[in-house]
C-alpha cells in the first residue's frame, strides 16, 4: 500500500494527463479495431457492387478512423514523455 500511495502522490501534479492518457489509448484501440469492419463495408457495399460513392464514403471513414487512432497514440506518447521528463 505504501508504494501505491507514493505513486498516487507523485501523479497528483499530472492528474489531467494521467486520466486522459488511458481514455485516448482506449479510443485509439477501438478505432483500430473498427478499421477492418469499415474495410469490409467498403468492399461489400462499394467495390462488389461497383458503387464509387460508397467506396469514397467508407474510404473517408476509414481514413478518419486511422487519423484519430494516430492522434490518440501520439497523445499517449506525449503524455508519457512529459511525465517522464520531470
Amino acid at each position: 500500500m505504501d508504494i501505491v500511495r507514493k505513486i498516487v502522490g507523485q501523479l497528483r501534479q499530472y492528474r489531467t494527463q494521467a486520466l486522459l492518457a488511458p481514455v485516448f489509448t482506449l479510443a485509439a484501440v477501438g478505432l483500430e479495431v473498427l478499421i477492418p469492419y469499415v474495410m469490409a463495408l467498403l468492399i461489400d457495399e462499394g467495390i462488389a457492387v461497383g458503387d464509387l460513392g460508397k467506396v469514397v464514403q467508407w474510404g473517408t471513414v476509414m481514413m478518419v478512423c486511422a487519423l484519430l487512432a494516430a492522434r490518440g497514440k501520439y497523445y499517449q506518447l506525449y503524455t508519457g514523455n512529459q511525465i517522464e521528463a520531470e
